[in-house]
């Protein structure tokens, strides 16, 4: 990619969301208390897990503070897209007689050695889902810890935003124990869950809001059990070379895993014309150590 070259006034007109990447937050509080009073920003907020902040700002605000020294960058809050599952039959299969795609995986080979996943907690980021499931129910954290440490979703449990995407969830851990069936890589880990997407988007803050209590769900920093082994997630945002968002926003699945868990993306099945094919997040090449 030869990089984005777009400029500041490439944002729409119409007020929009805006994020900044900050190099230090001392000299911006008066600034951007200034920028508030006169209407030009509003509902800021802060993130911990990045150094940024969003807001609500029309072109001229964000013109302004993209030009405050502190600002490392500017750019759009983007919408986020869901990346649909790809069907495939069966949709069950038995331990011992595995879908081909698990075999494509080698995950026979894994459960042969013992691994199950069993003792490790995966958390899904993507839409509500039905806990009680048959597949999923056993293995949800929240039947032994409180169930806000376990799913993420601003109506609770309740879903309101169009169907579930249990396919996802099934294909990182679903298994009935009680019929032997198994469609997932892990069918032993126990899984967590953050709604992100409603009718199959969200914006870009909301992932950091999901973010930050997926890898802290107990808001207690120096507890570790609640915390995650792997983040999974399939959404996709911009093109293979540009998004709006500022470019530092990324390192923000570095300081993910700097906190413990591995980060999964699903790259659908684009990539078929090579090189550029595939799209944000998996195509992002600055932290080849942490972008899966």
């Amino acid at each position: 990619c030869s990089g984005d070259h777009r400029d500041l006034h490439s944002f729409p007109t119409r007020r929009s969301s805006d994020l900044v990447s900050l190099s230090s937050e001392a000299a911006l509080k008066k600034s951007l208390e200034i920028l508030e009073r006169n209407g030009m920003i509003s509902n800021l907020r802060r993130h911990w897990l990045i150094n940024c902040l969003t807001a609500d700002a029309t072109r001229a605000g964000a013109e302004l503070v993209a030009n405050i020294a502190d600002v490392a960058g500017v750019g759009a809050v983007e919408v986020i897209s869901a990346r649909p599952p790809v069907e495939a039959q069966p949709s069950e299969a038995k331990f011992l007689n595995v879908e081909a795609s698990l075999k494509t995986l080698h995950a026979p080979e894994v459960w042969a050695n013992g691994f199950y996943g069993t003792g490790r907690i995966v958390c899904w980021l993507d839409q509500a889902v039905a806990v009680d499931h048959p597949a999923l129910a056993s293995r949800w954290r929240g039947t032994t810890a409180p169930h806000a440490e376990c799913f993420y979703s601003a109506a609770n449990l309740i879903e309101t935003c169009a169907t579930d995407r249990l396919q996802t969830l099934g294909a990182i851990c679903g298994a009935d124990p009680s019929r032997g069936d198994t469609i997932g890589i892990a069918p032993g880990a126990s899984w967590t869950g953050g709604r992100i997407f409603c009718r199959d988007e969200c914006s870009f803050d909301e992932l950091l809001n999901v973010l930050e209590w997926a890898v802290d769900p107990d808001g207690n920093s120096a507890t570790f059990e609640d915390v995650p082994d792997v983040i999974c997630m399939a959404w996709q945002v911009g093109t293979a070379c540009n998004s709006m968002l500022p470019d530092g926003i990324w390192k923000l699945f570095e300081h993910v895993e700097q906190l413990g868990p591995v980060c999964i993306f699903a790259a659908s099945n684009q990539g078929e014309r090579g090189a550029g094919s595939v799209t944000l997040p998996e195509a992002f090449g600055g932290l080849p150590d942490d972008v899966f």
